[in-house]
C-alpha cells in the first residue's frame, strides 16, 4: 500500500469507528431524550443544551495549543524527526497545565459574576447557572489534561485510537447523565459527574500510549523556548479558527436561550442533532484527514491534497442531495412522535436548519485542508469573521421573523465570509482544483436525482399515512435511498456508483464466506 493510500485509509477507518460510536450513541439518545423532557422538563433541558453550548468557550483556555501539537507531531512524522517529536510532546504536558489554570480562572471569575448578580450577555439568568459553570469547568479541566495524549495519537496516525477511546468515553459520560437526570440532582452535578467517562477512558488511554509509543516520552527539557514558540505560533492562529467555528455553532442556541428562554432551545437543538448524525460521516472525515494533509504538505505532496478536496467535495455533494430529501421529508413527523409530542417542529425550521448544516459540511471541507495545510490564519480570518457575523444576525432573526428561521442567521454568515474566502485560500496554496466539481456532467444529474428522491418520498408519505408511524416513516426513507441509488446510478453519478458497486461485491462474497 502506497503512502497516499495509508493515509485516506487511515482517515476512513477513523471516520468508520468514530461513526460507529455515533451510531450507538443515537441508540442511546433515542431513549434519553425524552426522558430528559420527562425528568428534567423542557426548560431545564434547554438550559443544560446551553450548558453543553459554553463548554467550547472555556476550551479557548488551551489557545490552539491542541491542534498546534497534533499538527507538529504529524509534519515531524512525515519527516521522521523523532527528536522533535519527543520535545514537542514534552512541551505539550507542561502546557496542558497552563491551560487548565487558565481555564479554571475563567471559570471562577464566570461563576462569581453570576453568584453576584450581574448580566452576562448570551446567558439566561436562571438560578443553576453557576452550578452548571462549575461542572464545565471540571469537564474542561479533564479534556484539556488527556488531551496531548489524543494528540500523540493523531500525530501518528493513530486516529482510529482516538476515535475508539473518545467514542467510549462519550457513551459513558451519555449513561452518566442521564443516571444523575434520573437522581433529580442539580445540572451543576450532571455535567460533573458526566465527565467521569473520559477521566476512565483518559486513563486508559495514557496507559496505552505509554506503552505503544514509550520512544516518544523521553525525558529532557519541558520548556524549550524553540517548540513552545512553534506551538504558540501555531496555536494563535488555531484559537481564532477555534474562536469563529464555536461562536458560529452556538451562537443559534445562545441567542435562543438568553433571547426569549431556554425552553425554546430543543426546538433548534434537536433538529440540528439529528441532521448532525448522518452529516458527521463528513465532517468527522474532514477533521481526520488533518493530519494526512499536514504529512502531505511535509512532503510537498500538494496534488494529493487538490484531489482529495475534490473527491471530498464531490461527496459532500451527494450525501447532502439524499440526507436533505429525507431530511426534509420526515424530520418534524419523527421528532413528532419521538418526544411524545412534546416537541412539535415546523417545516420552516427543518428547512432552514438542512440549509446551515449542508453549507457548513462544505466549508468544514475547505478548512481541514487549512488547517492542515498548516494555514490557520487564513481560515481563522474567515471563521472569526463568520463568528461575530452570526452573533450579531441571530437575535435580529430571532426578534425579526421568529425562532423557526434562525438556521438562516448562521447561513448568510457562512456565505458572507468562508464561503467565499476559503477556496479563494485554497487555490491560492495548493492550486487549482481538479476539474470536475460544477460540471454540467455532475450538477445536473445530482438534481435530477435528488427531484426523483423527492417526488418518491412525496408519494410514499401519501400512501403510508394511515400507517402506524414508525412503519411509515421507515417505508418513506426506504423509498427515498432506494431511488436516490437507482436514479444516481442509471445518471451515471460516480460515488453513487461506486457505492452500488462496493455493495455489490460485499453481497456477493457472503455466500462464499459462509461456505
Amino acid at each position: 500500500m502506497t503512502i497516499k493510500e495509508n493515509r485516506l485509509l487511515k482517515a476512513t477507518q477513523t471516520t468508520l469507528v468514530s461513526q460507529g460510536f455515533r451510531i450507538l450513541s443515537l441508540a442511546i439518545s433515542l431513549v434519553s431524550v425524552p426522558l430528559y423532557l420527562k425528568w428534567l422538563g423542557q426548560e431545564r433541558y434547554g438550559l443544560m443544551l446551553t450548558g453543553s453550548s459554553l463548554i467550547g468557550y472555556l476550551m479557548f483556555s488551551n489557545c490552539g495549543l491542541n491542534w498546534a501539537s497534533m499538527l507538529l507531531i504529524a509534519q515531524a512524522h512525515g519527516k521522521k524527526d523523532q527528536p522533535a517529536i519527543q520535545s514537542i510532546v514534552r512541551n505539550s504536558l507542561s502546557l496542558a497545565v497552563f491551560s487548565v489554570l487558565v481555564a479554571a480562572s475563567m471559570t471562577l471569575i464566570l461563576y462569581f459574576t453570576l453568584v453576584d448578580n450581574l448580566n452576562v450577555h448570551f446567558l439566561p439568568p436562571h438560578p443553576e447557572m453557576p452550578g452548571i459553570i462549575l461542572g464545565l469547568g471540571v469537564v474542561a479541566t479533564v479534556r484539556l489534561l488527556i488531551s496531548p495524549i489524543y494528540n500523540l495519537f493523531s500525530g501518528l496516525q493513530d486516529t482510529p485510537v482516538v476515535a475508539a477511546y473518545q467514542g467510549i468515553a462519550t457513551l459513558l459520560n451519555t449513561l452518566f447523565m442521564i443516571y444523575v437526570a434520573y437522581l433529580g440532582l442539580s445540572l451543576g452535578w450532571l455535567f460533573t459527574l458526566g465527565a467521569m467517562g473520559t477521566v476512565f477512558c483518559g486513563c486508559i488511554a495514557a496507559i496505552h500510549c505509554f506503552f505503544k509509543h514509550r520512544w516518544a516520552f523521553a525525558i529532557g527539557p519541558v520548556w524549550e523556548s524553540r517548540h513552545i514558540r512553534d506551538q504558540f505560533r501555531s496555536g494563535a492562529k488555531s484559537l481564532v479558527m477555534q474562536v469563529g467555528v464555536v461562536m458560529t455553532t452556538t451562537a443559534p442556541v445562545l441567542s435562543i436561550s438568553s433571547t426569549i428562554g431556554p425552553e425554546w432551545v430543543p426546538l433548534y437543538s434537536i433538529p440540528m442533532t439529528l441532521l448532525s448524525i448522518p452529516l458527521s460521516l463528513i465532517l468527522q472525515l474532514n477533521g481526520n484527514l488533518q493530519p494526512a494533509y499536514g504529512q502531505a504538505i511535509g512532503e510537498g505532496d500538494k496534488e494529493w491534497i487538490r484531489s482529495t478536496v475534490m473527491t471530498m467535495l464531490r461527496r459532500v455533494f451527494v450525501f447532502l442531495g439524499i440526507v436533505g430529501t429525507g431530511f426534509i421529508a420526515l424530520n418534524s413527523q419523527f421528532i413528532f412522535a419521538w418526544t411524545g409530542g412534546d416537541i412539535d417542529v415546523s417545516s420552516t425550521m427543518t428547512i432552514c436548519v438542512f440549509v446551515s448544516g449542508g453549507i457548513s459540511a462544505c466549508v468544514a471541507v475547505y478548512r481541514g485542508a487549512l488547517a492542515g495545510m498548516n494555514r490557520h490564519r487564513y481560515a481563522a480570518i474567515g471563521d472569526i469573521l463568520c463568528g461575530f457575523a452570526t452573533i450579531a444576525i441571530a437575535p435580529i432573526v430571532i426578534n425579526t421573523f421568529g425562532v423557526a428561521w434562525i438556521g438562516l442567521a448562521a447561513s448568510f454568515a457562512s456565505l458572507a465570509t468562508v464561503g467565499w474566502m476559503f477556496p479563494l485560500q485554497f487555490r491560492r496554496f495548493a492550486g487549482d482544483h481538479v476539474q470536475g466539481t460544477g460540471s454540467n456532467h455532475f450538477t445536473i444529474p445530482l438534481l435530477l436525482t435528488c427531484v426523483m428522491a423527492a417526488i418518491s418520498t412525496s408519494i410514499s408519505n401519501t400512501y403510508t399515512a394511515a400507517l402506524p408511524p414508525i412503519i411509515a416513516m421507515t417505508a418513506t426513507a426506504l423509498s427515498c435511498c432506494v431511488v436516490f441509488l437507482f436514479v444516481g446510478y442509471r445518471l451515471g453519478l460516480t460515488d453513487v456508483r461506486q457505492f452500488v458497486g462496493w455493495s455489490v461485491r460485499r453481497i456477493q462474497i457472503l455466500p462464499h464466506a459462509q461456505s
